[in-house]
């Protein structure tokens, strides 16, 4: 559920249609809005680089799970369940595959675009330094369902399917559970990973 309490226009904020028509299953923005990726339950991936105005099509046939973004929206981080992770570093332009077969759940990033974070349903949870050149198994096999990251990648929080939240401080090393066992659904990260949000199927 989302309150439209406190935020500005509150209930009367308006929406546009801007993408091709389709059942979206992700999307990520860079911080200033211009560059955006949206990928389609479908398996086409699209990105836009004037503020959603024209979409061109990048990649096909894929049942993609989720997108992130770098500030500047140059580095692209793309999952898919049941195959690998997508990445380009000219805002869609080209992209490269880990080679990977997992099934990736969500995917989060620095704002630099240089710490990555992917979660894969019961799997772990893997981490890149480096902007996605080498990957690191983090934690424990889990239902992860949803990460998100602070600006520098230091503070990550994950939920899981049924069990608790996990928080990282140290770029996802080491992994705390909070909170009670939950359907979590998604999650939210401040900037500077001081505040950290969480939503929960058919929750609150």
């Amino acid at each position: 559920r989302i309150s439209t309490l406190g935020l500005p226009g509150g209930n009367t904020v308006a929406w546009t249609p801007q993408a091709p028509t389709g059942t979206w299953a992700a999307t990520a923005v860079s911080a200033d809005g211009t560059r955006q990726v949206a990928a389609s339950a479908s398996g086409e991936l699209y990105t836009s680089n004037d503020t959603g105005s024209q979409w061109t099509l990048r990649l096909v046939g894929q049942t993609w799970s989720g997108v992130a973004m770098s500030s500047d929206g140059l580095r692209i981080l793309a999952s898919t369940n049941g195959g690998a992770l997508y990445l380009s570093t000219n805002g869609g332009l080209s992209w490269s595959d880990d080679g990977s077969s997992r099934a990736w759940s969500a995917v989060a990033s620095s704002a630099d675009g240089q710490r990555l974070v992917a979660t894969a349903y019961l799997g772990q949870i893997w981490t890149s330094p480096d902007g996605g050149t080498n990957w690191t198994a983090r934690d424990s096999n889990r239902a992860w369902r949803t990460v998100s990251s602070s600006a520098d990648g230091r503070v990550l929080v994950a939920g899981t399917n049924g069990a608790q939240l996990y928080v990282s401080t140290d770029f996802g090393v080491t992994w705390t559970p909070r909170a009670s066992a939950q359907f979590w659904w998604g999650t939210a990260v401040s900037a500077d990973g001081q505040r950290q949000y969480a939503t929960v199927d058919t929750g609150a």
